[in-house]
């Protein structure tokens, strides 16, 4: 049975340290023994959401490696303060097995004025990604979210660029990056190579490459259109952390025609 949120407002407690990655692979050194200061949001479907908080002194190392892997005007756009910590929706996760929900400890309300602050924050949060969600977009999600059509896959602790490549009937459609480049399926797949030099999106190359210019990516990265994943939408955007940019209408024209050739020769 899933975890059932009995009430309606954000609560702050307690959440073992060892289970929160802030969305990165944290250096070890920056793990704690003990518990961290979270404050739990309720869910719009079965999952809550915990957010995580650092102490600026005390997680100095943490804060220090966090700025060099996260795009830190995005961690403290989204962002609040509650007894002297920070809170960002960019460190983010969901939850939804009892066992990890029994790990919360000391959980209790947060004093009105800061519930509305929460709150207030988590709804900016969530109308920037609502506001681009159009196929093409490509947006942050926690690897945890995803399967690469492997439900038993091991997670990993960082976040992942998705694209948004279909919206209908409240669902999405949405195919994760990879930069394991040798793990990637080069019939299905397409390659992101902004120093690939000839035609792009050539249907008659293995794997195909896309390298216009992106400045999202810094190193090469692979398209896994055969790990494509539906979400509700509702599902996406409690799990979403970012937009990051977009990529070109050619490429969501090749997309469909690389599952419409798998759907027609099955």
């Amino acid at each position: 049975m899933p975890f059932v949120f009995p009430w309606e407002n954000p609560l702050l407690g307690l959440f073992p340290d060892e289970c929160i990655s802030f969305n990165i692979k944290r250096p070890p050194h920056t793990v704690s023994a003990f518990h961290r200061t979270v404050v739990t949001v309720p869910p719009c479907s079965d999952k809550g959401v915990i957010i995580p908080s650092v102490i600026r002194k005390v997680d100095a190392d943490l804060l220090k490696h966090l700025k060099k892997v996260q795009r830190w005007q995005k961690v403290k756009g989204y962002s609040f303060e509650c007894n002297h910590k920070l809170f960002s929706l960019l460190w983010k996760f969901r939850v939804d097995k009892n066992a990890l929900w029994t790990k919360l400890k000391g959980a209790r309300p947060l004093k009105p004025k800061v519930s509305r602050v929460v709150k207030k924050i988590a709804k900016k949060h969530r109308s920037s990604l609502e506001s681009r969600l159009r196929p093409g977009n490509v947006f942050l999600l926690p690897d945890r979210e995803l399967t690469f059509n492997n439900a038993q896959r091991l997670a990993k602790p960082y976040a992942r660029y998705v694209l948004l490549y279909a919206i209908s009937s409240g669902q999405v459609m949405i195919i994760p990056f990879s930069t394991q480049i040798k793990m990637m399926d080069p019939n299905m797949d397409i390659l992101f190579d902004q120093g690939h030099v000839g035609p792009a999106l050539n249907p008659d190359t293995r794997p195909v490459i896309e390298n216009y210019p992106y400045r999202m990516f810094s190193k090469r990265s692979a398209l896994c259109v055969s790990a494509i994943q539906p979400f509700t939408v509702q599902d996406f955007l409690a799990a979403a952390l970012a937009h990051i940019g977009a990529v070109r209408l050619k490429v969501l024209d090749f997309i469909a025609y690389k599952l419409k050739n798998i759907q027609a020769n099955p």
